[in-house]
């Protein structure tokens, strides 16, 4: 009996040291190899390989694999410490299948790992311009098209061309079109009794595909256009809802002539049962009237009150010459107070326990605008939890199965922040976090109006934390941008990798140094936006990472520029156009009648639509813009949201998966799993859930919409309409047109 314990007691001691060895030994932390987590056909796939110790150079084999069959590789020697690229060419031939990277460690250091790879079919972008996005029956359709990679170089092998009448007849083909400028370009001259309806022109290039639609319809080109003018926002505290309606001809006269304005709600009480309509009869006086109607007469129409309800507006201007009627429409929303708060939600939902926050607010009237004039202050309230420590000594916070109500936290209030609202009304404010902290929730007021914000921790086992930050306000293209990079642990050096447009573009180990920056160069190829993830690996084999989004300028390496001799000119007058860009570029010009846009556009090439389009090649795994679209405040043309965005995550794990990238190595990449609770009457274990609650008007635990709406204070006024304009004498007429063509311009030059 004694021999059998004793057998038992050393099969124990064996098994306590061979744990012991395996846990030590189960993290090699040699070498890290990062790849993109997706192959297109046709495009390089950068691989970043980084040696982290060997005694001697290492091969390393980058192999891609469609299932189960190597396609292609590359091979490099690297040194610990340097890190380097292995660039993997993606055949053009390439289809969906089942993909993987495999890599191959020998001569200083052995190893062999594979990961697998997303496919996407998008190896290029094709773009269509047409000279007007409606044609009239017998008239000529003009297009061009071109492919571009994500460098936006162009695509000069054969194009096919086709156009799909309404019915989906095909009604021309264009084959092997090819141009040494990659832009291709074609006629259709449409019959005089063509379908009517939405065409179709379908573009394939390398066995890709672009549609765009163009109309055919028998239409008479607007001669005047009609706007309706209604305030921003109104207010339920509001007494009358004040308005007008302007018509101008398409080259800035004043409309004579009569108006008609229907007043009406997005929805009605279902006890009201008056007219659904509100009517009023104008009289233009030099292209305008004004109108006003009651708001207590909206109030009857919906019984539950205006707040958040719209008014729609819609104006018919006939004109007293002719006859003609034209439409406008307008819509204008009611609040309760002129103010908001939204906290964006590109806002970091986490963050690194003994470093600090940075969160964002945006303080604005209810149209967005920034309020103008005296403004109070915003005021930052924060409540940190802690986990409780239970008898045992282990915090509830360990995964674990457990009877009872755990986890169990204490709740602490930091002291308040008060923060000027600056002009534009953004609003960063930052918070040290303590290092046991395990959730913050903020609640942010200005005057009467709260909103609420929670983040969690994040997690790492050893609780080792990294921190980038960009110090540089809209990094260019072509110079240095400055990120500063802090721990909390002593760091002698990181590795960071720069993605942009779906690939790696930059690569480089780099010693940290508090007193100093960390300096980047930006090239165009990091533009629009890019993600930079950096990380360090500790001794015990953990990777310790954070990562950043951040917008870059200068897209377009070719500037290009257009002038006109004259900014206004009499019919009949010659008008000089110049241009400028680098020599030997293919310059499309289009000009075309204002008045054909005002029936419909989209038929234009747009630097909006360029750039949207290099987004497309992202390798995110969830979009991190502000307002759940293109990073734009505003809506102003290239005005962009230039604040550094932190990649969501909660780990380590989640800072490379959300980057949109791949790992393989033989290091510690932690992936927190939450702990496993049994709660009473529910036997089966389930993972603690804390919802995320929205970043707008929410305090992330159910409560909804938070604060009582204050007393509304002084709507701002009406945005003024155009000013009135002085009618001039007519001049004698000379000659009759009986040619009126909508599109001016459609050349093709080379800029020698």
């Amino acid at each position: 009996m004694v021999a059998v314990r004793s057998q038992a007691m050393m099969l124990r001691i064996i098994l306590c040291i061979t744990l012991c060895w395996t846990l030590a030994n189960a993290y090699s932390s040699t070498y890290i190899i990062v790849s993109p987590n997706a192959v297109r056909p046709g495009l390089p796939l950068n691989v970043s390989v980084t040696i982290l110790k060997a005694p001697a150079p290492v091969d390393v084999t980058c192999t891609l694999v469609k299932d189960n069959v190597d396609i292609t590789s590359q091979t490099g020697t690297f040194q610990a410490g340097k890190p380097g690229t292995l660039l993997i060419q993606v055949p053009t031939s390439s289809t969906s299948g089942s993909y993987s990277l495999r890599v191959v460690g020998s001569g200083g250091l052995r190893f062999r790992n594979e990961s697998q790879l997303a496919y996407k079919s998008k190896g290029m972008s094709i773009f269509v311009q047409t000279d007007k996005a409606i044609y009239k029956p017998g008239q000529t359709v003009r297009l061009r098209a071109l492919a571009v990679y994500p460098d936006l170089k162009t695509f000069n092998g054969p194009m096919t061309v086709e156009i799909y009448d309404s019915l989906k007849n095909k009604i021309k083909r264009w084959v092997n079109l090819q141009e040494p400028s990659g832009v291709v370009a074609a006629d259709l001259p449409l019959s005089e009794q063509p379908p009517l309806g939405n065409w179709k022109i379908k573009v394939t290039v390398a066995g890709q595909t672009e549609e765009k639609q163009f109309s055919v319809d028998e239409y008479v080109l607007p001669k005047f256009e009609v706007t309706v003018n209604l305030p921003s926002f109104m207010l339920t505290t509001d007494k009358q809802l004040k308005g007008s309606v302007s018509a101008k001809y398409t080259y800035g006269k004043a409309v004579e002539g009569t108006g008609v304005v229907k007043l009406k709600l997005d929805y009605y009480s279902y006890r009201y049962k008056g007219p659904r309509e509100i009517v009023k009869h104008l009289t233009l006086v030099d292209g305008k009237a004004d109108f006003t109607e009651d708001v207590a007469v909206l109030e009857n129409m919906y019984h539950y009150g205006l707040s958040y309800r719209k008014v729609i507006v819609e104006a018919q201007v006939t004109e007293t010459l002719t006859g003609i009627t034209l439409n406008g429409t307008a819509e204008t929303k009611f609040h309760t107070t002129p103010y908001k708060i939204e906290i964006p939600s590109s806002t970091p939902k986490s963050f690194k326990p003994g470093l600090r926050y940075t969160g964002f607010a945006k303080v604005s009237l209810q149209d967005g605008r920034p309020i103008v004039g005296a403004r109070p202050k915003l005021q930052i309230d924060a409540r940190v939890q802690y986990p409780e420590v239970i008898p045992d000594g282990v915090t509830t916070t360990t995964p674990r199965y457990y009877w009872g109500v755990y986890p169990r936290y204490t709740y602490k209030s930091e002291p308040t922040q008060v923060l000027e609202v600056p002009d534009d009304g953004f609003v960063h404010f930052n918070m040290d976090v303590p290092k046991r902290a395990s959730e913050v929730s903020f609640t942010v007021k200005y005057g009467t109006i709260t909103r609420y914000h929670s983040v969690d921790a994040f997690k790492s086992p050893s609780d080792s934390f990294l921190q980038v930050l960009l110090k540089t306000p809209s990094p260019q293209a072509g110079s240095n941008a400055e990120f500063e990079v802090k721990s909390t642990e002593q760091v002698k050096e990181v590795v960071y990798q720069i993605l942009a447009r779906g690939n790696i573009v930059s690569t480089k180990r780099v010693t940290v140094d508090a007193a100093k920056p960390l300096q980047v160069t930006i090239t165009p190829e990091m533009a629009p936006k890019s993600k930079m993830v950096i990380y360090y690996v500790r001794s015990d084999g953990e990777v310790v990472a954070d990562s950043l989004n951040f917008n870059v300028k200068g897209a377009f390496k070719n500037q290009v520029s257009l002038q006109f001799d004259k900014t206004k000119a009499e019919p009949g007058q010659k008008v000089s156009v110049s241009l400028s860009a680098d020599p030997g570029s293919f310059v499309g010009l289009l000009a075309v009648d204002q008045s054909v846009l005002l029936l419909k556009s989209g038929n234009d090439i747009t630097q909006e639509e360029v750039l949207g389009e290099l987004d497309t090649y992202d390798t995110r795994k969830e979009s991190f813009y502000g307002w759940g679209g293109r990073p734009v405040i505003g809506r102003k043309k290239r005005s962009i949201w230039w604040y550094p965005i932190p990649i969501g995550g909660t780990d380590a794990h989640d800072m490379f998966q959300n980057t949109g990238v791949v790992v393989l190595s033989d290091t510690m990449l932690y992936q927190h799993k939450e702990p496993m609770i049994w709660r009473y009457p529910y036997r089966p274990p389930y993972p603690r859930y804390r919802p995320r609650g929205p970043s707008n008007g929410s305090d992330g635990r159910g409560r909804g919409p938070a604060g009582p709406a204050g007393p509304a204070g002084p709507r701002p006024p009406m945005t003024p309409s155009t000013p009135k304009e002085n009618p001039k004498d007519l001049a004698e007429v000379e000659k009759i047109r009986k040619v009126f063509p909508e599109s001016w311009l459609w050349n093709n030059v080379t800029v020698g």
